[in-house]
């Protein structure tokens, strides 16, 4: 299906791209001798002229059919940050996203009322983020201490087990058992301080690649403000809104964004720079709907964190595997850490193509979706392809 999609979406952009331009030989050589008076024959100008605009407008209402789509789908990704962080915004983009910007797709769920902002009492109690992690901490506590009666209830059982048994390989059986149990509850004291860890350490991550991008877009001739006194960045490239709404330098110079060329456009060069807007709308809007599942997957598995403690030494006795604990931590790290893969991935292809977005967007979203095939070759090499929350941006 994908595939089709695909091959429906290279037809389209090659026949706009052709269709537009296109123009046969006799009709060249005919409008010439019209245009140069060589020619008397009556109505010929506007033959070509009437085809010429048919064409023009097939171009404009297929614009006009998809440029309403993209445009929902943006209102509404801005509208759900704007209505959760209070702060007016006029783009959700990818790169604010992906550098950790949007507080509503934060996941440090051990640090609850330290977000930014959060000295005001009204941002916490009406943003859901914060509200999230609050209830998680509540229940990570209260799962904790039913781990704990559980595990005390298992040391118990082991001890009855060990006083009555008189076999000696019954002893050694039950002997490894509260080695396992040991083990269990070190696992459960320790765990926070495992979760804090790898937390600050993805975070740290999104924080260096987020400083380099601002470093090189600082060094280069990336910085400048967008063409849209309504909009404000931050610091960086802002390639998405870049790209949308164009960008002006200190001395004056720039170039004129999506929106505008498709506002000034007519015909099918209108329709390609409006599908175009559609992809990468559509491209927001699955970045937005996976980081948002990735939050509430971490905080699912941070709840029941302190029940896989438990099933640690009973795995560990039975085969020596451990297999619920092993899943539930693959699980938690490849979420967390997806996102510094994700930044670092659009630090290089997006910051790499920003030089030629002016002249060809398209090709700016082709190195968009490029993203998936980094993801899926660096899933490869450290063999994390099957995993059952996280989603991919691309499926097979």
């Amino acid at each position: 299906m994908k595939k089709a999609i695909t091959i429906l979406l290279i037809f389209i952009l090659l026949s706009t791209a052709i269709l537009q331009n296109r123009v046969w030989a006799r009709d060249v050589e005919k409008f010439n001798q019209i245009q140069s008076g060589t020619s008397n024959r009556n109505g010929e100008t506007e033959s070509i002229q009437a085809s010429e605009g048919t064409n023009s407008l097939i171009g404009t209402v297929l614009t006009y059919c998809i440029y309403p789509v993209g445009s929902v789908i943006n209102a509404l990704l801005a509208l759900v940050i704007q209505s959760e962080t209070g702060t007016k915004i006029q783009l959700f983009t990818i790169e604010d996203l992906l550098f950790g910007r949007y507080e509503l797709f934060n996941i440090d769920f051990m640090s609850v009322g330290q977000n930014s902002e959060a000295s005001n009492p009204a941002y916490m109690s009406s943003n859901t983020n914060v509200l999230i992690k609050e209830n998680v901490a509540r229940w990570f506590y209260s799962m904790r201490n039913f781990a704990i009666a559980a595990l005390l209830a298992v040391l118990i059982y082991i001890g009855i087990l060990m006083a009555i048994s008189s076999v000696a390989t019954d002893k050694a059986k039950y002997k490894n058992m509260l080695i396992h149990w040991v083990a269990s509850f070190a696992l459960l004291i320790l765990l926070p301080y495992i979760m804090s860890i790898a937390m600050n350490v993805c975070q740290v991550s999104v924080d260096v690649i987020r400083t380099t991008a601002e470093k090189i877009a600082e060094n280069t001739n990336m910085a400048g403000q967008v063409a849209n006194e309504n909009i404000e960045t931050q610091k960086g490239l802002n390639f998405e809104t870049t790209l949308l709404y164009g960008k002006i330098d200190e001395e004056g110079n720039g170039f004129e964004g999506l929106l505008t060329k498709i506002a000034k456009g007519y015909g099918w060069e209108s329709f390609t720079l409006a599908l175009v807007f559609l992809i990468l709308s559509i491209y927001q809007f699955k970045f937005f709907f996976m980081y948002l599942k990735r939050m509430l997957t971490v905080a699912f598995l941070m709840v029941i964190s302190p029940l896989i403690t438990i099933t640690y030494s009973i795995d560990k006795a039975g085969d020596n595997q451990a297999q619920a604990y092993k899943t539930w931590i693959k699980e938690f790290l490849v979420n967390l850490f997806i996102q510094p893969l994700h930044a670092l991935l659009f630090l290089i292809f997006m910051y790499s193509v920003y030089g030629i977005m002016e002249r060809a967007p398209l090709l700016a979203i082709v190195f968009l979706a490029s993203l998936s095939r980094g993801e899926q070759l660096v899933r490869k090499i450290f063999k994390i392809e099957r995993t059952a929350s996280v989603g991919k941006l691309r499926r097979k």
